[in-house]
């Protein structure tokens, strides 16, 4: 997981080789942890990584048109 202070917002984000990680279950242990440390989150997104995801991470650059 990987966090960072985007002016005063905090963004979090959590990656995984396995996809049935981020299940319900991560949902509810995220959405309970919001709740008992007082964060009001603003935005829930749940994304599986793209092949350009994968590319960029591999390569460390961008294709080319």
């Amino acid at each position: 997981m990987s966090a960072t202070d985007t002016g005063g917002r905090h963004e979090y984000s959590v990656a995984t080789d396995d996809p049935d990680d981020l299940g319900s279950e991560f949902l509810a242990a995220v959405t309970a942890w919001c709740a008992s440390s007082g964060v009001l989150a603003e935005d829930l997104r749940v994304r599986r990584r793209t092949l350009e995801d994968v590319f960029l991470e591999t390569t460390g650059r961008e294709l080319r048109d």
